[in-house]
């Protein structure tokens, strides 16, 4: 990590865009780039450990504007931006607001406040971040969402979920975060994900191979999810009240399902049985026996998961699943 300097420059008195966080009583300026940040000193110590430390080294000759100490900083003045938000707005980002936030925001506060030392930042920032990746089958719908009440994503921002779990040890976001890869075309798999600063976001060659192999492991699991489509003899169930038409039913079900290629798509929370046998006039005894069967099988899936991804979590798919240590 490049650390923050504060040397003496002999451009000190050169022009500087003044950002929103500029303030008239500030007694020190983050320039990032060609923008600055007038701000206080106190409010950088009380969250940063390592702003804190910084503050503390005797200081030679340095940069100096309008009588604040100028402390060049190596982030794109945007993500200062928002860290600032976070710091002087704070009920705007805290986990416990329901407002959602967009994963770039969630991601640049868990970069900076991991880079910067800053407990509180980082680990509200996790918190939002682990709602759209959870542990329980029962809260998935996040991930089939791609949204929680606290974040939204896209599917291409789950490379840098990866990465982001990596860097603070967040184990527990792995399994969905690299299952979510898995659903990515192999171009931005392979080749990575633009950044908004036009530098890639990658994955590790090694978190390459765990989709590349849980693509195999998932399309196995769906074709067992499937495997009643093979009977010879379409089953009812036992409270069936038309058998002759529900058995039928189940045929035309079956047939649309493997003419839609559903026997090998891997999303499995996003395939769903419910309109498929709606629309082909089942009882709802046989309904609710199909939602049942099939929905077994996604939850066993589910807690094979972190198998099928190469990574994993102690517990997992119970409330009380948890973070373990990141093997490389």
């Amino acid at each position: 990590m490049q650390s923050p300097s504060h040397e003496s420059r002999p451009d000190a008195n050169r022009s500087m865009e003044k950002s929103a966080y500029w303030f008239a009583d500030g007694n020190v300026i983050l320039q990032a780039g060609d923008r600055g940040f007038r701000i206080h000193t106190s409010l950088l110590s009380r969250h940063s450990v390592f702003f804190r430390e910084l503050f503390e080294l005797p200081q030679t000759s340095p940069e100096m504007i309008d009588g604040c100490v100028v402390v060049q900083v190596h982030d794109p003045p945007g993500d200062i931006e928002i860290l600032l938000s976070a710091l002087y707005d704070g009920c705007t980002f805290n986990v416990g607001a329901k407002n959602r936030l967009p994963f770039s925001t969630v991601a640049c506060l868990i970069r900076l406040g991991h880079k910067y030392q800053m407990e509180s930042i980082l680990t509200g920032a996790i918190s939002r971040l682990k709602t759209c990746f959870p542990a329980l089958y029962a809260d998935a719908c996040m991930l089939r969402n791609r949204r929680s009440s606290y974040m939204s994503f896209k599917d291409e921002d789950a490379v840098a979920v990866v990465n982001l779990a990596r860097l603070t040890q967040t184990g527990i976001v792995l399994p969905g975060a690299l299952f979510v890869c898995a659903l990515l075309p192999n171009e931005l798999l392979l080749h990575g994900v633009p950044r908004g600063d036009g530098t890639m976001e990658r994955l590790a060659p090694e978190d390459i191979v765990r989709c590349l192999n849980g693509r195999e492991c998932l399309v196995r699991a769906a074709r067992t999810r499937f495997e009643w489509l093979l009977l010879e003899d379409m089953y009812t169930s036992d409270d069936c009240s038309q058998e002759e038409e529900c058995q039928p039913a189940m045929e035309r079900m079956a047939k649309d399902i493997a003419r839609q290629g559903l026997l090998s798509n891997i999303d499995f929370l996003n395939v769903m049985l419910a309109g498929q046998h709606e629309t082909n006039n089942m009882c709802v005894s046989c309904r609710q026996m199909l939602d049942d069967d099939d929905n077994n099988v996604c939850v066993y899936i589910w807690s094979n998961l972190p198998e099928y991804m190469g990574v994993p979590v102690k517990d997992w798919g119970k409330p009380d699943a948890q973070d373990v240590p990141i093997e490389s």
